[in-house]
């Protein structure tokens, strides 16, 4: 068997110019310059690299799961931290989806980017940490 480990997730956006500055400006990504090029807009994700593409298309809402069937999902250290990330968001004008929901596994906050992808802020309760 093949030992695969996974390389970048692409987003194909509307609009790549306020797409790379959401991505940048808001979630503090970093950018990757060495491997940007004119249509390939690269970002850090953890210990993989976010793509950003033009040629997506854009909803005011938030994207069906057929338009968009990835969820980006970002963990926070505390229900604190998750509070005040959530709270920074609503600051900035980003749309929210869902507000420190409770599920069984953690508590969520969820958002959209800027073209309706759905994207969440995670506090793991402690009984689901990975190592």
């Amino acid at each position: 068997m093949m030992n695969l480990n996974p390389a970048y997730i692409c987003l194909f956006v509307h609009d790549q110019t306020e797409s790379v500055k959401f991505y940048h400006d808001v979630l503090g990504l970093t950018p990757v310059s060495e491997l940007e090029t004119k249509r390939f807009k690269p970002f850090r994700f953890g210990s993989i690299i976010l793509g950003i593409e033009a040629s997506g298309t854009k909803n005011e809402n938030e994207k069906a799961k057929a338009e968009n069937p990835y969820i980006l999902q970002f963990t926070v250290n505390s229900y604190e931290e998750l509070t005040v990330e959530t709270k920074r968001l609503k600051n900035l004008g980003v749309k929210l989806v869902e507000v420190n929901k409770e599920y069984g596994f953690a508590y969520v906050t969820a958002f959209l980017d800027p073209d309706g992808n759905r994207l969440e802020l995670l506090f793991l309760k402690p009984q689901h940490l990975v190592d």
